[in-house]
């Protein structure tokens, strides 16, 4: 239990440091936004920034799937934190950001599949969106 409960906070923590991210995208900091997001992968999570970029959805749930504790919050911040990535990065590599959105949206759908004690309104509107960004 106290495990689970460090696991939360974490996460907790980890959506601060998006939404401070989002701070300072909207004030044009997108690089300090960008390296704020990809250190939290490993402050939060354990997990390498370098490495997350290679991976797909389903290597990604594999890999946290592994650990000794697993929540579905644990896949969500990585897809939120993806999602943040992918529209900091929309206006200098377009590439890479339809790729970290199109990693961000399977999460999303895979939790939505998978975690049926807790439905979100939130994260469906977080699919509706990534959907019609990788659509238009």
């Amino acid at each position: 239990m106290l495990k689970r409960d460090y696991i939360q906070r974490l996460i907790e923590e980890y959506a601060h440091t998006i939404a401070k991210a989002m701070g300072l995208k909207a004030q044009e900091r997108n690089q300090e936004a960008l390296e704020l997001v990809r250190r939290g992968y490993h402050d939060y999570l354990q997990l390498d920034a370098d490495v997350i970029d290679g991976l797909n959805a389903t290597q990604l749930i594999e890999i946290m799937r592994q650990r000794e504790v697993f929540t579905y919050g644990q896949l969500e911040i990585i897809a939120s934190a993806l999602k943040t990535e992918g529209e900091l990065l929309l206006e200098v590599d377009s590439v890479k950001s339809r790729s970290k959105l199109q990693v961000a949206l399977d999460l999303f759908l895979w939790i939505e599949q998978h975690d049926t004690a807790n439905f979100s309104f939130h994260r469906k509107a977080l699919v509706n969106s990534l959907q019609s960004a990788l659509t238009a």
